[in-house]
């Protein structure tokens, strides 16, 4: 069973989220203000679109929330392990993807996913974050397969 991502913000707003680093900051960082539960999922997808009216690099990264670690601590110093890059076009609607896949045993942690631009403001939109279910035939779970207990 498919469940909305509460912690997002902004779901079926007509407005795309825009990210605008500060004057003095080189990126800004958009995130689940919490970790979630991954339902022993190993394979995860990070999809969505994105636009900034200049060339701009985005980049994903996933955050694991380490055992016996509180939540406020594992957000601030948990590390990023990264999952890819996008080349934004200035001007330009760009859809990206990331897949994810979780070392043995990182299933059993919850963890959330973030999004990284350099200096430039970028609109962000249609952002999902899809667990899939494990291949019953080694072959890969088709496209749109979320996964459920």
């Amino acid at each position: 069973m498919a469940r909305p991502m509460r912690f997002w913000g902004h779901l079926g707003a007509a407005a795309a989220l825009a990210l605008r680093p500060d004057a003095a900051a080189s990126s800004a960082t958009v995130a689940p203000t919490t970790f979630s539960r991954n339902g022993n999922a190993r394979r995860y997808t990070l999809v969505g679109r994105a636009r900034s009216d200049s060339a701009a690099t985005l980049a994903a990264f996933v955050q694991l929330q380490p055992k016996g670690s509180g939540m406020t601590k594992a957000i601030e110093s948990a590390p990023r392990q990264p999952i890819g890059t996008a080349a934004l076009t200035g001007g330009a609607w760009t859809d990206f993807r990331f897949d994810v896949d979780l070392a043995p045993g990182d299933e059993e942690r919850p963890l959330r996913p973030l999004l990284q631009v350099d200096g430039k403001p970028v609109q962000i939109d249609d952002i999902a974050f899809v667990a899939w279910d494990e291949p019953a035939n080694g072959e890969p779970p088709a496209p749109g397969h979320p996964y459920s207990r």
